[in-house]
This record gives structure tokens, sequence and C-alpha cells, in this order.
């Protein structure tokens, strides 16, 4: 409910809080604590207002059930596909390389490493990960893909 997380959460709030910070789990679960949320209302909330270039997905039964980037993030994975890492990596955020885990598209839209922390959610037989990006290319470069170590 949008209303319900406005008022938990305010902009100003949680701006201040995310202000100069990657985004994760780590960081999602500090607000959690903060403001009484669910990781996922909190993640969302994140996502909102952030200005990074990342992308909250969550996975249930080892699929992506759904994927939401921010407008700076330029790939999603498929709705429904497996979801290649099937462990948790860690809160903080571990990096991984794109190509090996995700394929040359995803490496052609977020460059080369993607950041990745997660969290198990048990009792609904999911997780909840955050992908983030430091890819400086501009929507043109896109489709550049460097495969070279």
């Amino acid at each position: 409910n949008e209303f319900a997380m406005t008022l938990l959460m305010p902009a100003d709030d949680v701006r201040e809080r995310i202000t100069g910070q990657r985004p994760s789990i780590e960081l999602v679960r500090t607000l959690t604590g903060r403001y009484g949320t669910s990781l996922v209302a909190t993640a969302l909330r994140v996502r909102e207002i952030s200005s990074d270039a990342f992308c909250i997905v969550y996975v249930a039964a080892g699929h992506v059930k759904w994927c939401w980037p921010t407008s700076r993030f330029q790939w999603r994975p498929r709705r429904g596909s497996p979801w290649p890492l099937q462990s948790v990596v860690s809160l903080s955020g571990d990096a991984i390389p794109t190509f090996r885990v995700f394929g040359a598209e995803a490496q052609a839209r977020v460059g080369r490493e993607l950041i990745v922390s997660a969290a198990d959610m048990p009792g609904y037989d999911a997780s909840l990960w955050i992908l983030v990006t430091h890819d400086a290319r501009r929507p043109w470069e896109w489709g550049r893909v460097d495969l070279s170590e």
C-alpha cells in the first residue's frame, strides 16, 4: 500500500539515510529496523528514492518472480527464468562477473561486474537480491561488449 509506505518511510528521511551509500541488503535491513517495515517494502522504497543504478530481484523456488530496476539499470532478468545464483552471497555485496553469471546481453547493458547482495526469506521459499552496477557508459554505448579479461 503506497499510502502506508509513504507514511512509515518518509522520502526525506530515507533519502538522508541512503545518500552516499551503495544499495545493498545490509542497508535495506538497517532501514527495515528503523521503520519497522518488511524487507521487500523497504527495498522497494529505497529503489523508488535512490538515484543509483541497481535492480531488486525477487526469486521464489529458484526462479525470478519479479524484477524492478531503476531507470539507470538497463537490464533485467526474465520473469520465470532460473536464477543462476543459488546461494546467498553476502548482505553488503560481493563483486561477480556479469558475463559468466548472466551472459553477454547483461554485460552489454550493465557492465563487466555487478555488486550482488541477498537475503533468504525461508518462510516464503524465496530470496531478495540487489544487483548494483557502477558502469558509467551512456545509453548509446550499451551494445558494446568487452569480453577481454
